[in-house]
């Protein structure tokens, strides 16, 4: 196997650890021990644990972008694209410990990607907000930079209380994203996002 796909093979595994089990249960020994592996040759591929998580949290983020970028079609509104985001996330979170996250706090280099990660996403916010105000499901003249810095600021406080008393995916993000973007949403754009919850929940059965 080449060096890169190596790689990323180590990096799919490790998710799956880190995801299921949180951070700090999984050690270098597990990940090598799972891919039937030698440590020497792991650590040919990433220096350290944190060197690896920063790889996987890296990797997420891309894996996100590019199925968002490849699932976009041209007639799609600003609604459209979150509730299939919201689909996504829902999806992905059912297999996510809520330990993940709060534990990442404890690696400077993951804390520093996701502020890397938030600051890409607050120009996309704010071109996104424009965007829906023109076509008239979000409110105007308001300021997209606080509707942003207003969400990513809820959002540490609400995965410590998920780590505390967990949250189902759906519950999350209904009572996060779903209600910050309804604030803001014309009565246009709360009536798709309505039929959205009311769809899922029939879907899903909740």
């Amino acid at each position: 196997m080449r060096e890169g796909s190596l790689r990323n093979h180590v990096i799919a595994t490790a998710q799956k650890l880190f995801y299921k089990e949180g951070v700090r249960a999984v050690t270098m020994d597990k990940v090598a021990q799972s891919l039937r592996m030698s440590k020497r040759t792991l650590y040919e591929l990433f220096t350290d644990k944190e060197d690896l998580l920063v790889a996987c949290v890296a990797a997420s983020h891309k894996d996100f972008k590019d199925k968002m970028r490849e699932a976009s079609k041209p007639e799609d509104t600003v609604i459209d694209i979150i509730l299939r985001t919201f689909s996504y996330r829902l999806k992905w979170a059912k297999n996510i410990s809520p330990r993940f996250f709060s534990e990442t706090n404890n690696y400077p280099k993951v804390v520093a990607l996701f502020e890397s990660h938030r600051e890409d996403m607050r120009a996309d916010f704010c071109e996104f907000y424009h965007r829906g105000v023109q076509e008239g499901l979000f409110i105007d003249r308001l300021n997209p930079q606080l509707l942003y810095l207003a969400f990513i600021t809820m959002m540490p406080a609400v995965r410590a209380y998920s780590t505390k008393d967990p949250l189902q995916p759906f519950d999350f993000f209904l009572n996060t994203y779903f209600v910050h973007v309804r604030g803001f949403a014309t009565e246009k754009g709360r009536q798709l996002l309505d039929e959205f919850v009311v769809n899922y929940r029939r879907e899903h059965h909740l």
